[in-house]
């Protein structure tokens, strides 16, 4: 969790993004640049493999989501002015 005592007397404004992942696991796949085969287990048993969607996730939101926030909202669109943050 950020301190919040560090962004009071930083003084920034900032724009927080979540982005939903409605099907439990899937997100181990957006997060992953590579399946997995020996990772499917120990998450679901179901599962043959894990991960291998990562290069896609940040594709969506380099090229998608944060275009559109720029769109949307006042903000400096530099390359250099935006944070991506995994929690």
């Amino acid at each position: 969790m950020v301190n919040r005592r560090i962004l009071d007397k930083s003084n920034m404004d900032l724009i927080v993004v979540g982005i939903d992942c409605i099907e439990g696991l899937k997100r181990l796949d957006e997060y992953g640049p590579w399946q997995s085969s020996a990772m499917g287990n120990v998450f679901d048993v179901s599962r043959t493999s894990v991960g291998g969607e990562g290069k896609d996730y940040i594709d969506y939101i380099v090229n998608d989501l944060k275009p559109l926030i720029d769109h949307t909202y006042l903000t400096n669109p530099e390359k250099s002015r935006g944070a991506h943050w995994a929690d």
